[in-house]
């Protein structure tokens, strides 16, 4: 059980590393546009 909750944390992780580098491309990109 807790080797399953470490795996989903880990690709929790990603995601978020995921969500974040998506975030921050989207804002360079709007304050580009502006």
């Amino acid at each position: 059980m807790k080797r399953y909750v470490e795996i989903d944390d880990w690709e929790e992780g990603i995601l978020v590393d995921i969500c974040v580098e998506r975030c921050t491309l989207c804002l360079e990109h709007l304050a580009n546009m502006e």
